[in-house]
């Protein structure tokens, strides 16, 4: 069983982990300012280069399942029903 959906939601929560974590900020005061008012407006090379590694597996992911996605629906047959008969 393909395991592309799994992967695709493991990239979009590290992806979004990677956002809101704030980077390293030396001036404490300005830290707390930016904590309080939900900016994080300094990243460092690090953070931004995890930020486009999730983000590349975010789009390489969701690429693959929209090219081989009928590969993931599980198709239902239709059979003929057979009774079954009691001989004695």
């Amino acid at each position: 069983m393909p395991c592309f959906p799994v992967v695709l939601l493991v990239a979009v929560a590290m992806f979004g982990a990677n956002v809101i974590t704030p980077s390293e900020i030396r001036d404490q005061s300005l830290q707390q300012q930016l904590i309080l008012m939900g900016l994080f407006l300094e990243y460092t090379t690090e953070s931004l280069l995890y930020l486009l590694f999730w983000g590349a597996m975010v789009a390489v992911t969701f690429g693959t399942i929209m090219i081989y996605g009928p590969e993931f629906v599980d198709y239902p047959k239709l059979q003929e029903i057979k009774k079954a008969t009691l001989t004695d």
